[in-house]
């Protein structure tokens, strides 16, 4: 892992922790953790082995037939961020997120092609359950059922091909659109946390960017209800993750504004991630993609 801070006139600090895969016991709960403030970021190091990684990003670089989704143009031709499996976020060609049917139904389908493309070596499914439990200081951790039963995703892999970014967002903000109507009302929505594990780093640029800005915040820039980013980037300070194969990053996405930056090079950045949430009561953590 590679952490670069950029300094503007605002005085910015996260709190962040860094621990081995083999001492997640170590950890306590780090979702409340986070509810709390007392965390921003956890850098988890050793989730997955860098071999069987660069197995995998193999098979996702070859395989068209597996289920992919356009996250911005319907125009299959044209050079965009995707998304293995089906995310329940809005994106550029659903803008209010797939329908709960769709959804649920190739939740279904991404279980068993995961599985597929990780192969005998590790149940990536089971892998980020073991580690989402781990941190969860013995609360029942899982992903939400639906109405009729069926899983939520438990993840999604996400590609960023050269020259594309993840735009600057807060997790907090979907809550608010029809995606979240069947989730909302199980969860403690005062915040939303983030996880993702790179399967392959891009080979420039790429990074996770933190911006000292948080979601609510008076002092955030905006015309027409929408967030200008350009000012966000060059007024406020930020923080700069370039994580290395197989670390996975838990942070406070819901409340921090952060971005992917452009990628560079010649090959698509992979990363395999998700988001949770406290219970309602606080008794449960629930993930989900």
């Amino acid at each position: 892992m590679r952490v670069q801070a950029r300094v503007k006139n605002d005085s910015f600090s996260l709190k962040e922790r860094v621990v081995a895969y083999e001492d997640l016991s170590s950890v306590g709960d780090a979702f409340a953790q986070i509810y709390d403030g007392e965390l921003d970021v956890l850098i988890i190091q050793d989730v997955f082995s860098k071999d069987h990684l660069a197995d995998v990003v193999r098979i996702l670089d070859r395989n068209d037939d597996l289920l992919w989704s356009k996250q911005e143009s319907q125009k299959h031709h044209r050079k965009q961020n995707s998304i293995f499996g089906v995310g329940i976020a809005p994106n550029g060609v659903e803008p209010h997120g797939p329908s709960p049917e769709k959804y649920l139904e190739s939740a279904k389908r991404f279980r068993k092609e995961v599985r597929a493309v990780f192969g005998d070596a590790v149940d990536p499914i089971e892998r980020i359950q073991q580690t989402l439990s781990s941190i969860a200081g013995g609360k029942n951790t899982r992903v939400p059922i639906g109405k009729d039963g069926r899983l939520y995703s438990p993840f999604t892999i996400r590609s960023i091909p050269p020259g594309k970014q993840f735009d600057l967002h807060t997790g907090n903000f979907f809550y608010a659109t029809a995606a979240y109507d069947a989730l909302r009302d199980q969860l403690d929505t005062t915040d939303q946390i983030s996880f993702f594990t790179p399967l392959r780093r891009a080979e420039g640029g790429g990074e996770l960017e933190i911006f000292n800005l948080r979601w609510g915040d008076q002092k955030t820039p905006s015309k027409h209800k929408k967030i200008l980013s350009e000012v966000v980037e060059s007024e406020f300070s930020s923080y700069l993750y370039d994580l290395d194969e197989g670390e996975m990053i838990v942070f406070d996405g819901g409340r921090l504004y952060h971005r992917v930056n452009p990628v560079l090079g010649e090959r698509h950045r992979f990363t395999l991630g998700g988001f949770a949430a406290m219970s309602d009561t606080h008794e449960e953590v629930l993930y989900w993609g």
